[in-house]
């Protein structure tokens, strides 16, 4: 497990060096915001809040959205209503010593062995393709798109 202090973080991908954070153009409403694996000279790009809880467990927050998972992918929940008995934003963080410094996997609290991973990029976006939550690869040898380098922002 890691031991990170609550505070700002960028969270790049390992495979790519990808951002991880949601785009700068939204639309307005109240519904959730894809977090993407923004290209690695993305202006503006977001770095992400990592609030640790007292059982170890990380609240992750993008522009102060909490971070959670919806069919395999993730998002920032803009209405922040957690559903009773669920704890789909929380998070642990599981360091990779083998793969370098600051480098982990973020899996979820409750499931661990379900994970972000960045899939291959779709056609031509302009911006990176969305971060999954899927079932990782079993340990020590992760996948390098299930791995992301965590620096102080």
């Amino acid at each position: 497990m890691s031991v990170l202090a609550t505070g700002s973080y960028t969270v790049r991908s390992l495979k790519d060096k990808s951002i991880v954070g949601r785009f700068i153009q939204e639309d307005r409403s109240l519904q959730p915001k894809p977090i993407f694996a923004l290209p690695a000279d993305f202006p503006q790009a977001d770095n992400l809040r990592f609030e640790k809880q007292d059982d170890g467990t990380y609240r992750i927050t993008a522009r102060g959205a909490a971070v959670t998972h919806r069919r395999d992918l993730l998002f920032a929940d803009i209405i922040d209503i957690e559903e009773e008995g669920s704890n789909n934003k929380l998070w642990k963080l599981m360091r990779q010593f083998r793969r370098g410094e600051n480098v982990h996997t973020i899996v979820l609290a409750n499931e661990q062995e379900k994970g972000w991973s960045v899939p291959a990029p779709i056609g031509d976006w302009p911006f990176g393709p969305q971060v999954a939550v899927t079932s990782l690869t079993v340990g020590p040898n992760y996948d390098e798109a299930e791995l992301f380098i965590i620096s102080p922002a």
